[in-house]
């Protein structure tokens, strides 16, 4: 099966989903329901219901959003598209395929990630993608991971049609499918893929998403009607959401270490008041590049502070005075090969990148 005919089955499957269980229409409402399935890029969304933080958001602007968890990821985006759930964590193909089979105008309303390795051909024993010919392969048939196996036959010449037969198998049975004696190969994704590869040393990653990167993007998606008819839901998800991305806890010596994109410098806006005294005092909108940290500690005072590279060319004129000497940092260029281990990008870095380290002192809350 081509990947053409892969877009095209999801969406006539889907189509019959939704001549079952027509979506309801969108309207003006207060209560809310999102559904994820189990992805290491959507864990978030069960930290979000669980710590009360969906809960805070929801509270500011006068609404209610559960957010479930459905075992099985096809069944999540197929009750999604039947109109039981406002939101489903989906990736953007089988986005563009189920529920707009199913008749569905949906919005990307978070790129969580983008895969780049979390999804992965598996196979027992030695081999390459070649060697897929002539073998089943198990995999959720008609989701991203039918997508990932085409993307990678190609890449050797072969179609599906070259297989022994793809054996649609679900998420929540992977793990235990791969362990019996007639399952030779199967795709699957991120927690699941560290778990097989982890426990059975005979699993070889044949060809994963980090080879083709940026390509799969990992989304909680909206009905884009349901969004304009309450855009007080759209921004309670996405500020619970980035809540949580600004949330990190240090080791128990105290250490912190987390991969960004370097930022760049920036105008603050210039219409408006600020914008007519800024221009009477003669001054520019600009803005050095900077991180911001937000740290917290039972006992001590919160610090709000930031960070800049001392390479900015507003380091000196920082519109809004934000600049001290103590907040100024080198980021020190290093090779792929030094970039540390034990974190989301470990083995994925292919290019030099860059190193900064900033130590935090908290006062205590009587100090």
């Amino acid at each position: 099966m081509t990947l053409k005919n892969i877009l095209s089955a999801t969406a006539l499957s889907a189509g019959l989903v939704s001549a079952l269980a027509a979506p309801l229409a969108a309207e003006e409402k207060t209560d809310f329901k999102l559904a994820w399935s189990i992805y290491v890029g959507w864990m978030p969304w069960g930290y979000l219901e669980d710590s009360g933080i969906m809960n805070k958001w929801a509270d500011k602007y006068g609404i209610t959003v559960d957010i479930v968890q459905i075992n099985d990821y096809v069944e999540s985006i197929n009750q999604y598209t039947a109109g039981a759930f406002d939101g489903v964590s989906a990736t953007n193909m089988d986005t563009l395929s189920i529920p707009s089979g199913g008749g569905v105008d949906t919005t990307a309303l978070i790129i969580g990630d983008y895969s780049n390795g979390n999804d992965a051909v598996i196979l027992k024993g030695e081999g390459g993608l070649a060697d897929l010919k002539g073998k089943p392969v198990n995999l959720v048939e008609l989701s991203v991971s039918h997508y990932l196996l085409a993307r990678g036959l190609e890449t050797v010449g072969l179609e599906e049609a070259d297989l022994d037969a793809v054996i649609n198998t679900s998420d929540a049975d992977m793990i235990a499918a791969y362990a019996t004696s007639d399952v030779e190969a199967v795709v699957t994704w991120n927690p699941l893929v560290s778990e097989i590869t982890g426990s059975n040393p005979d699993a070889n990653v044949l060809f994963d998403s980090s080879m083709f990167p940026g390509e799969i993007l990992d989304l909680m998606v909206v009905n884009t009607e349901t969004l304009a008819d309450n855009p007080a839901f759209g921004k309670a998800v996405a500020g619970a959401w980035y809540e949580v991305m600004g949330l990190m806890a240090a080791g128990d010596d105290g250490r912190y270490s987390f991969t960004t994109v370097k930022p760049v410098e920036y105008t603050v806006p210039s219409d408006g008041p600020v914008g007519d005294i800024l221009r009477a005092c003669g001054r520019h909108p600009w803005r050095p590049s900077h991180l911001h940290y937000i740290v917290k500690a039972p006992g001590y005072r919160t610090l709000v502070t930031e960070i800049f590279p001392e390479d900015d060319p507003y380091l000196d004129q920082d519109t809004v005075f934000g600049v001290r000497d103590d907040l100024v940092m080198r980021y020190h260029k290093k090779q792929a090969s030094d970039f540390p281990h034990g974190m989301a990008l470990s083995g994925k870095v292919t290019e030099p990148f860059l190193h900064v380290e900033f130590d935090v002192t908290l006062a205590t809350e009587t100090g």
